[in-house]
């Protein structure tokens, strides 16, 4: 039996299989196996339900033909008798399909002339007569076509432009603005002297200040009392 080698390494080598030797009696080939068969002497072949005679049996069915009185055969089916009218069937979701002048001919440049005489100049009417409606898939289509070498040459620069910016810029980003200390922390000279003061101070300066601006405001509105101390004793005399 077959065995791994010694020096065999799953990771590097892969997963190790046993060599193939040939097989001496399948030199050419033994395909697939089938099971032995043996002769049956009593087989008699495919089986098949019996059959019995139908006395009303007529033969396959046909459907039933009656005279046609109008039918005839054509002897001469090249020869066309005068054409006076055409009819189309067809089946189109576009509106507005319209169709004039019919020519049937042989001759090509018969045909172009008539064309060119007749349906040309009325087209060039026609289109010269329709409404253009803007914003339409149709006069977007146009546009693109009508200007395809300057849209695309737009694009190709735009596109170089933001890969150039992209790949050839600085790799340092720029660090951040630097950030101001707050009112609070921001000391301030006081007015006529040298000393230092804070926010804080200020703003309970200025809440005393309002604190004594009220109260003069209160003793102005408020009225003298009348009498005192030296009216009780009544007349000194």
């Amino acid at each position: 039996s077959a065995k791994v080698p010694d020096d065999w390494d799953t990771e590097e080598d892969g997963e190790w299989e046993p060599p193939i030797i040939d097989n001496p009696v399948c030199k050419v080939g033994c395909g697939k196996w089938e099971a032995p068969v043996i002769s049956n002497p009593a087989y008699k072949g495919k089986w098949y339900a019996p059959k019995i005679d139908n006395p009303a049996y007529k033969g396959v069915w046909k459907p039933r033909q009656i005279p046609n009185p109008e039918y005839f055969v054509d002897e001469e089916p090249c020869i066309l008798p005068p054409v006076d009218s055409v009819g189309f069937d067809l089946w189109t979701m576009s509106k507005g399909v319209m169709f004039d002048n019919v020519l049937v001919s042989t001759d090509v440049e018969k045909s172009k002339a008539f064309a060119e005489e007749s349906w040309k100049k009325r087209n060039k009417i026609e289109k010269a007569q329709e409404p253009k409606s803007k914003g339409s898939s149709s006069s977007w289509w146009e546009f693109l076509s009508e200007h395809m070498i300057t849209i695309a040459t737009t694009a190709i620069v735009v596109l170089l432009t933001t890969v150039l910016c992209c790949c050839f810029r600085s790799g340092v980003p720029p660090g951040p603005p630097p950030r101001s200390a707050p009112a609070e922390a921001r000391p301030r000279e006081a007015e006529g002297s040298g000393q230092e003061v804070t926010a804080e101070d200020e703003q309970k300066d200025k809440k005393d200040d309002a604190t004594s601006t009220k109260e003069e405001a209160t003793s102005k509105d408020k009225p003298p009392v009348e009498g005192g101390l030296g009216d009780i004793g009544g007349d000194d005399s």
